[in-house]
Parts: C-alpha cells; structure tokens; sequence
C-alpha cells in the first residue's frame, strides 16, 4: 500500500519510480518544489494511504498483522504533518521578519527623502564624466531654474550649464575642474538665466569623491538660491556710498554754519552802513544809483547764506511772493554768460502770469540746474534750448499725469534738443546721489534738490525724454492766494520810533555803530557798545533809564543768554531782543522761555529790526500798566518784603 502511495506522489510530482530513487536526497528530488507545498503533499498522501490500509486491511481483509502495519502508517502520517507545522511556523517567522526590514528601511528612504526635499537647496550627485550624468537632483531645482526636475535627470549636467550666465560659464567650468583637480571643496557663485527671463543669484557648494586609484568618481553637492542676498548685498552697498556722501555733507553743512555766522557779521554791518549812506542821499542820484546796487548784491550774498543754510537743514524754508518771470529772466542772463553761443536760448516769459510763494534763491536754483542739465545733455557745438514761463489751467493737464493741482497754475517748461534718457534712467533721475556723469563730474544732488525746492512750494515736476531727441522738464507751481498779499502789504514801510532808549551790545564794533546809528535815524535814542562788561555797568548804573536791551548771542567771555539772564535779574520786566547768525542754536520758543521777548537773525533789513523793535515795545506799553499795579503791592520795609 505504501508503494501505491508513494507511486502516486510520483506521478503527481511527475516523476518515474526509477528516476526518484535515483535522487539522492529531497533537495535534488525537488529542486523547484517548495517544502511546506511537499509537507502539504505527503500529508495528502499519507492520508490517502492510511485510508487505503484501514479499507482494504482492516476492513475487507483484516489479520493480525493489520495493527503493526497500522502504526507504521500512523508514523508515516505524523512526520510530514510534522514537516508541514515546522516550515509553515518558519516561513511566518522569515516573512515578518523581512517586512519588518523592508518597513525599517522604506521608513528610512522616506527620512532621507524628506531631508533633501526640505533642504531650502538643490542636492544633486553626477557622475565625474564627459556628459556629468546626474544620479539625483531634488526637486527644488524648479523653484531656482523655474524648468522641471525631470529635465535634469536622465540627461546630462551640460543641460544645466547651458542655463549658467554666458559671462560666468568659463569661470565656473574652470574653478570646477581645478578643485576636484586638487581634491578641494567647491564654493561657486554665479548667474543662472531663470526660464521666465530673469537672472538669479545661485551660490553652489560641492565635493568630489575618488576611487582607491585617486581618480574622481562623483560629484555632491547643492545649489541655493542667493538672488535676495545679492539685492540685500547691493542695497547695502548704495546705502554706504549714500552714508559716505551724507558724512561729507554734513561736514560741509558743519562748515557753512560757522562760516555764515560770520559772514552774517560782514554783510549786517555792509548793508546797514550803506542804508545810512542813502539817508544823506539825495534821491535820484547817481550815489544812490551806486548803494542801491551794493544793497542788491548784499540781499544776493544774503539770499546765497540762507541757501547754503538750507542745504545744511539748519534753517526752514521761509515762502514770499514772488514774481516768477524776474527769476527767470535774471537765471537766463546768467546761463547767457556761460553757454556757448552756438547753442541758441529760446525764451518765452509771460510777466502777467502770476505770483507764487517760494523763496527767490531756490527758485533761481531750480531754474539754473535744469537749464544746465539740458546744455550738457546737448552737442556743445550746437543745440536749442527752450524756457517758457506762462500760467495755464492745469484741470486737464494735471489729471493725466496723475496729479492733483489747483485749476490754474503756473508752467515753466524747459526743454533740449539733447541725447535724451532711456526710462529706466528717468526713473532714477530724482534719486539723492543718481548721476549719469562721470566721477568728479557731478554729486547726484542736483534735481534731488529741484524737486524737494518744487515740492516745498507746493507744486510738481514732471520729466519726458526720448533717447536721441530730446528732454523736456515741466514744473507747475500753485498761484498763491489775493489774501496772504494784502496781508502782507499792510506790513510794509518802516515803523518809527517815540523817542525810546535802546542799549544795543554787540562784540563787533562796526555791528554796534551801526545798529546805533540805524535806530537814531528810526527816530530812537541809542547806545552801542562792544564791550559786555562796560554795557552791563551802564546799565547797572541806571536800569529804569532804557526802554529796550539789543544784545548779540555769541560774544566772548560772556554769550547774550548769559547776559540777558544778569539783566533781567536786576529789571525783570526789561524787554530784550537776541540777534543771532546762527539759526540751529536757539529758536524763538526756547527764547521766550529765558525771558527773551524776541529774535532775530543776522543779517537782517532796517524794515524787519523797526518791525521786531516796534512790536516788542508796544507788546511792553500793554503790560506796564499791569507790572505797575503789581509793583506797589510790594511794599519794602527793612525786615524784607510785605
């Protein structure tokens, strides 16, 4: 029975009696069978035997030697049921196993991956050959290059130095192989041609890794993005150029403090002796003609200090009326002299077009370098420059450059015939130190300084330029109102004086005489005396016997706050006016907090110091009735005060 068994297993198995026992062992007899598929199999068969034996020996032809062969087929059964359990347990265990490594190690990969993906760079590894092969190269790759990371794998390296700048490709390939040449890490930065069209920054760092032989196998390495530090980095760099130049100005603005204080000195003691030439003047006359031209050029080196004041921010800008076409015509006279005359100057000046409120000498700037600016723009040789002034209704025109204006305003218009700008020049024109010309050749400050002077008086400034044809600068100033001139009209003509007694204290002596001398013709009495200690024994001497106290801020050994303070220690009701050329050291508040009723600044007019001098004095006459009353409320005994 069992050989009919095992017959059959053969024929299942597709195997002859003879070849099987042939076989050596089970290994050789099932090569390609598996052994829980043999256990599953003999245990099959063992029970088709066992079967077998119980029928037809038991059963149909039962002895006594049925039992004996009865066990031998119970042990036939037991052992591939055996086998069976034994490799399925092993089996389980091996599969478990194996998943908990490929878990292990997809977990990894995932890790790894997460890693690289997160990095803000792109990890690449190449092969070192011809074609640089790239093994891997993340996907931020798109974020940098804007191009797939699919067109990087697969094809070579020479893909991506096709994107590398033309101007930096020879350097990078050239630093490149040197490094792995000398086994040394990479650090490269250069332009990428972006596939939007932009040019970005990259930075890549990379190292070469050899075979036992010193022979160079694979690059790693990674890519960053550095176009934000490179505009940080330049951004920075035009900050310190712009630091470097606010440095040197203000030295300069430092400089122009002191010097205009005294030069301040220079043109009050010029302009107030020539006054008191022409009060001995006949009118009319040709000395007369003469001083009037001394005052004009000392209002002209007056206007010149408080623009250079200005510039140094150490005084506000102070806005009259103005008639725009004098300035005008006045800058044309002057451009005239320095312009060659190859170069023709055509003009169009309206004189009813109008009064505006600026300040005359930044006017005159604002005239001067844009005409300037289109003769060097121009062929030296040859060339038109056109200026036109007229007041024009600014409704339609003002809304389409996107501005807001009064309806009626007044244009001047200076246009060449000049190389002209590109717009990316025009955008930059009105930027504080943006030059097109050489170094040495210009600051940069000039229409810097147009348009602050425009904008401070409430106007705008437009610019067209065409290269090769042409620029053309527009500035629209607002009409100033009928209310502020007859406001100001009321003001003017020179205030008298009744008789009052004025002690003026100025280190300079010249300043001094002449101040007296002003005020006796303004019908006052006056004393001028340079020395602080002699004018303060005066009026220690006989206080009651002045009605005012002029004294100068910066004098030696003594400063005018310093004396005004002894001064109103012994009369505390003495009215005290500061005259100062330095503008940036005390301003009217902080005076008036010290006692001092009022100041002014050096150099000033005869009209402005009987104005100042007529306002203090009848600010007084209105609180002396008050000190009065107050005074003999206090009675003096000789325990003290009651």
């Amino acid at each position: 029975m069992t050989n009919i068994a095992l017959f059959d297993l053969w024929g299942i198995l597709g195997y002859t009696t003879a070849v099987y026992c042939t076989m050596k062992n089970s290994a050789n007899r099932f090569p390609t069978i598996p052994k829980n598929f043999l256990a599953i199999a003999f245990g099959i068969l063992a029970l088709v035997g066992v079967a077998n034996f119980i029928d037809h020996t038991l059963i149909k032809q039962p002895s006594d030697s049925s039992l004996d062969h009865l066990e031998d087929y119970l042990d036939l059964l037991f052992l591939p049921f055996f086998i069976f359990f034994t490799y399925t347990f092993k089996a389980s265990h091996d599969r478990a196993e194996r998943e908990q490594i490929e878990e292990s190690l997809q977990e990894k990969e995932n890790l790894f991956r997460s890693l690289v993906e997160n990095i803000p760079g792109v990890v690449y590894r190449c092969r070192f050959n011809t074609q640089w092969n790239f093994f891997h190269i993340s996907q931020t790759i798109t974020a940098i290059t804007g191009y797939p990371a699919e067109n990087f794998q697969g094809n070579s390296r020479q893909f991506f130095n096709a994107i590398i700048h033309p101007e930096d490709r020879a350097r990078v390939e050239k630093t490149m192989f040197e490094g792995i040449a000398e086994h040394a890490p990479l650090d490269l930065v250069y332009r990428i041609n972006h596939l939007s069209g932009a040019i970005h920054w990259v930075q890549e760092r990379a190292r070469c890794h050899y075979d036992p032989s010193g022979q160079p196998c694979y690059l790693d390495g990674v890519i960053f993005d550095i176009t934000d530090k490179k505009e940080i980095e330049k951004e920075i760099s035009k900050l310190e150029i712009e630091v470097k130049q606010s440095q040197k100005m203000l030295a300069i603005a430092t400089l122009a403090g002191g010097i205009a204080h005294d030069f301040n000195n220079i043109l009050a003691a010029i302009m107030g002796f020539c006054k008191l030439v022409q009060e001995s003047l006949p009118k009319g006359s040709e000395a007369m003609d003469f001083t009037n031209h001394i005052l004009e050029a000392g209002n002209r080196a007056t206007n010149l200090v408080r623009q250079i004041l200005s510039f140094s921010r150490q005084q506000e800008d102070k806005l009259k009326p103005l008639n725009v076409h004098l300035i005008v015509k006045e800058a044309i006279k002057l451009l005239r002299a320095t312009v060659p005359s190859t170069v023709e100057i055509h003009q169009d000046i309206r004189s009813e077009c109008g009064l505006i409120l600026g300040d005359a000498t930044q006017i005159h700037q604002v005239v001067m370098n844009l005409c300037v600016n289109g003769f060097l723009a121009m062929d030296k040789d040859d060339g038109v420059l056109a200026i036109s002034l007229k007041s024009v209704e600014t409704e339609q025109e003002i809304k389409l450059k996107g501005c807001d204006l009064q309806p009626t305003c007044l244009k001047l218009t200076v246009q060449d015939n000049g190389c002209g700008m590109t717009p990316d020049i025009v955008a930059k024109i009105f930027e504080p130190y943006f030059t097109t010309r050489t170094q040495g050749q210009g600051t940069g400050l000039g229409l810097a300084v147009v348009k602050r002077i425009v904008e401070a008086s409430g106007g705008s400034i437009f610019v067209e330029s065409t290269p090769g044809i042409g620029t053309k600068f527009e500035v629209f100033f607002p009409l100033a109102e009928e209310d502020f001139f007859t406001e100001l009209q009321r003001q003017d003509g020179l205030p008298m004086g009744r008789n009052e007694m004025i002690l003026v204290v100025d280190d300079e002596a010249p300043l001094a005489f002449m101040m007296e001398q002003m005020l006796e013709v303004m019908g006052y009495r006056a004393v001028g005396i340079n020395n602080c200690g002699e004018a303060f024994q005066m009026f220690v001497d006989d206080p009651q016997s002045f009605d005012l106290v002029i004294t100068d801020l910066t004098m030696p050994r003594i400063t005018g706050l310093q004396f005004t303070e002894k001064i109103l220690a012994i009369r505390p009701d003495m009215p005290v006016i500061l005259c100062t050329g330095y503008v940036e050291r005390i301003d009217r508040e902080q005076a008036r907090a010290m006692g001092i009723r009022e100041v002014i600044y050096k150099p000033f007019t005869d009209i402005h110091l009987g104005q100042v001098i007529r306002a203090v004095l009848d600010e007084q006459a209105t609180m002396q009735p008050a000190l009065i009353q107050e005074t003999e409320a206090v009675i003096t005994t000789p325990y003290g005060v009651q």
